[in-house]
């Protein structure tokens, strides 16, 4: 329960840090988006970019949530979310497996 408890937690903050990294570089996703669209319309690829990196930060926060709050976490609803978090990469691919894991070491422990 704590271990969940602090993954929520980890997971919350990595939410955070995907939202504030968005607000950061907007400019360079902007550049991004202007080289590698077609000249005359850029906003869709800005729109696709901006759009993924909501959904890394949105499925974080729901899976930080979830795993603080539910009272036995459900794989059909954690590894959806994990998955979707660890687009991100680097330390977020290690927070989904662990999630994962705990999830189903909660399963199938002993009673």
């Amino acid at each position: 329960m704590k271990v969940r408890t602090a993954l929520g937690v980890l997971m919350l903050g990595h939410a955070a840090i995907v939202a504030f990294q968005l607000v950061l570089s907007f400019s360079d996703l902007q550049e991004s988006a202007a080289a590698f669209a077609a000249p005359d319309d850029p906003s869709r690829v800005m729109a696709m970019l901006v759009a993924i990196n909501l959904l890394i930060a949105f499925s974080a926060a729901v899976l930080g949530t979830y795993l603080i709050r539910a009272g036995e976490p459900r794989l059909m609803v954690v590894v959806p979310l994990a998955i979707a978090a660890a687009m991100f990469g680097s330390y977020a691919l290690v927070l989904g497996v662990v999630a994962i894991g705990v999830c189903l070491v909660e399963r199938y422990r002993s009673k």
